[in-house]
């Protein structure tokens, strides 16, 4: 069984097709360590600039359903996503917006695979496969950015 964490796109621009890397490659699992730890050092720096200056960034994610579905196929490349919009101050997922400053808990159980963040009365925001959010490394790298920032103010809470 192949799934989206045994594979690996990539592309040098955005009018470039993707060109798949697939587990064969002798040395896939260094390879793609390597390439999922220069993603997110490549992108934090505009994903904390544009957070600093207002702004939001936009992640993608797709059901767990298609998760599944894409490790059974091993077609990744073809998907339906819904956007997660991160601010300083927001979450935005599928039509809510939820303080950033009431999150308090992003569990990550490596058993099931699944990302669950909770806000502070402990109702679910997010729930999805871990490998469902595109670039789950930077998402998940931004969250604890944000997190960070914001402890001293999470601690009086």
């Amino acid at each position: 069984m192949t799934g989206m964490i045994t594979n690996l796109a990539y592309r040098r621009n955005a009018s470039e097709p993707f060109h798949r890397v697939i587990e064969g490659l002798k040395g896939f699992y260094q390879f793609q360590q390597l390439v999922r730890e220069r993603h997110v050092l490549a992108r934090m720096p505009a994903v904390v600039a544009t957070l600093e200056a207002g702004g939001s960034v936009t992640f993608n994610c797709i059901n767990s359903g298609q998760v599944w579905g894409k490790r059974v196929s091993g077609n990744f490349l073809k998907i339906t996503t819904s956007p997660i919009l991160v601010s300083r101050t927001f979450l935005h997922y599928k039509g809510e917006n939820v303080s950033m400053a009431s999150l308090r808990t992003v569990d990550l159980n490596a058993w099931t695979e699944n990302v669950v963040i909770k806000d502070e009365s402990g109702k679910v925001v997010l729930s999805t496969i871990a490998t469902g959010i595109l670039s789950h490394d930077v998402f998940l790298n931004t969250l604890d950015a944000l997190f960070a920032a914001q402890e001293p103010a999470r601690e009086l809470v």
